[in-house]
C-alpha cells in the first residue's frame, strides 16, 4: 500500500481494520438472530448478510497479514456493501431509514478509497437506487426518493471538500516535516564544519608539543657536530651515527604530521581495524594531554569495519571531556579506564573516569548543542553534540552516558559493519 501521504495511508489502514470489524460482527449477529427466528428476515436478505459479514472478516485477517492487499480489500467491501444494501432496500421495506446505510458507505468509499473512487461509488449508488425505484416497489415515495438524491449529491460536495481539506493538510506537514529535516541537516552540518576548525586550534598545538623535543634534539645534535667539527678532525662513523639520528627525528616529525592530517581529513573511506589499536591510537594523539593520567585499557578482540578517523574524533572529544573534569576537579589520582568488548551485533566501548560523575539535571542536556557546564573556561557546548551526530549519522551507532562507579562513563556501540 503505497500512497504519498504517509500519515494519511495509516489512518485509512486502521479506519479500514475498525470498519472491516464492526461490520463482519453487526451483520453475522442479525443474521444469526433471524436464524434463531428472533428477528424478521427474509431467507435470502438472510443469506446475503451472513455472506457479508464473512467477506468483511475473511477481509480483516488478509489485511493482518498483508497490508498491501489494502486496495483490493477496499474494492472488495464496497462493492459487497452496496449489494448487501440493495437487497436491504428491496426486501426490508419496513425499514423506513434503510437508505441511510448509502450515506454511509459513500463516505467510507472517499476516506478510504480516495475523491475518484468515492466520487464513482456515490454515482453507483444514484444509479442504483433509481433502477430499483423504477422496476420494483420499495415503499418509498417519490419524494423520499428525490429528497435521498439531493442530500447525497450534497454529501458528495462534502465528502471532497473535506478529504481535500486532509491531503492539504498531509501535504502542507509533510512538506514542513521535510524542510525542518533539511534544516536540522544544514545546521549540523555547519557545526560540524565549525567544530572541525575549532579543533585545527587544538591540533596544531598538540602537533607543535610534540615536534618541540624533536626539534630541540636536532639542535641539539647540530651543536654537537658543529663542536666536533672545530675541534677534531670527524670520523665517517660518527658523521653517519649523527645523520641517522637525523633521519629518525625527521621521520617521527613527519609520521606526526600524517597522524593528525589523517584524523582531520574529511575523505570518508570504511577501514576495517581492531578497536583496540584505534584507542592506542587516540592515546598517542593525545600523549601531552594524558601525561597526568593513568589510562586503563581493558580489551578484548573486537574487529570492526567503520570510518575510523570520525570514529578517532569522537573519541577525542570523550577523553578531552573527562581530562579537563579531572584537572578543574584536582582529583589527585586521575584515572581513565577504557573497556572494550563484544555485545550481541556491535563492539562496545566503554569510557570512565573518577571524577564524581555528572549531576542528574545535566545529564539528560549532555549531547543538546550549545550546552555545557563550562561557560567560564571557554566551553562550546558542541563538542559532545558533534559526537552524537557523527556516531548516529556516521558511524551508524549509538552515544550514551551513565553514572559509573567513580565518575561519568560514556557508552560507544559500534556495529561490527
Amino acid at each position: 500500500m503505497k500512497e504519498r501521504y504517509p500519515r494519511l495511508v495509516q489512518f485509512r489502514l486502521a479506519l479500514l481494520k475498525v470498519l472491516l470489524l464492526v461490520a463482519a460482527f453487526f451483520s453475522i449477529f442479525i443474521a444469526l438472530l433471524s436464524l434463531l427466528s428472533l428477528f424478521p428476515l427474509g431467507k435470502l436478505y438472510c443469506a446475503v448478510l451472513l455472506g457479508y459479514g464473512l467477506l468483511n472478516l475473511l477481509g480483516y485477517v488478509l489485511l493482518q497479514k498483508d497490508s498491501d492487499r489494502y486496495r483490493y480489500i477496499v474494492y472488495i467491501s464496497i462493492f459487497g456493501s452496496l449489494v448487501t444494501f440493495a437487497m436491504m432496500t428491496y426486501s426490508v421495506k419496513e425499514d423506513e431509514f434503510r437508505l441511510v446505510w448509502f450515506f454511509l458507505t459513500a463516505f467510507a468509499a472517499y476516506i478510504l478509497g480516495g475523491k475518484r473512487f468515492g466520487f464513482v461509488v456515490t454515482l453507483l449508488i444514484a444509479l442504483l437506487l433509481v433502477w430499483l425505484y423504477i422496476h420494483y416497489d420499495l415503499a418509498l415515495s417519490p419524494y423520499a426518493v428525490f429528497t435521498f438524491l439531493c442530500a447525497l449529491v450534497v454529501f458528495n460536495a462534502f465528502s471532497y471538500a473535506f478529504l481535500k481539506k486532509i491531503e492539504n493538510d498531509e501535504r502542507f506537514f509533510q512538506q514542513r516535516v521535510e524542510e525542518e529535516v533539511e534544516a536540522r541537516h544544514s545546521q549540523e552540518m555547519f557545526l560540524l564544519r565549525q567544530y572541525r576548525m575549532a579543533s585545527m586550534g587544538e591540533m596544531i598545538d598538540a602537533i607543535a608539543h610534540q615536534w618541540r623535543q624533536p626539534l630541540m634534539q636536532s639542535s641539539m645534535i647540530i651543536a654537537n657536530m658543529q663542536e666536533e667539527l672545530d675541534e677534531s678532525e670527524c670520523s665517517k662513523a660518527y658523521l653517519q651515527q649523527k645523520s641517522d639520528e637525523l633521519i629518525s627525528l625527521n621521520q617521527h616529525m613527519s609520521r606526526t604530521i600524517d597522524d593528525f592530517r589523517a584524523v582531520l581529513s574529511c575523505h570518508k573511506e570504511a577501514q576495517t581495524f581492531d578497536m583496540h589499536l584505534c584507542i592506542e591510537e587516540v592515546a598517542t594523539l593525545m600523549k601531552r594531554s594524558l601525561r597526568d593520567v593513568r589510562l586503563i585499557i581493558n580489551a578484548q578482540h573486537c574487529e570492526v569495519a567503520t570510518y575510523k578517523n570520525e570514529l578517532i574524533q569522537v573519541l577525542i572529544i570523550i577523553f578531552s571531556n573527562a581530562i579537563e573534569v579531572l584537572q578543574v576537579r584536582n582529583v589527585k589520582d586521575r584515572t581513565i579506564i577504557c573497556r572494550i568488548h563484544s555485545h550481541k551485533e556491535v563492539c562496545v566501548v566503554e569510557v570512565e573516569d573518577n571524577a564524581g560523575g555528572i549531576a542528574p539535571y545535566n545529564m539528560q542536556r549532555l549531547f543538546d548543542p550549545y550546552f555545557t557546564t563550562k561557560k567560564d573556561t571557554g566551553g562550546t557546548g558542541l563538542g559532545l553534540y558533534i559526537a552524537r551526530i557523527i556516531m548516529e549519522k556516521s558511524i551508524g551507532g549509538t552515544i550514551e552516558c551513565t553514572q559509573g562507579e567513580a565518575g561519568a562513563k560514556f557508552i560507544l556501540k559500534v556495529p561490527y559493519a
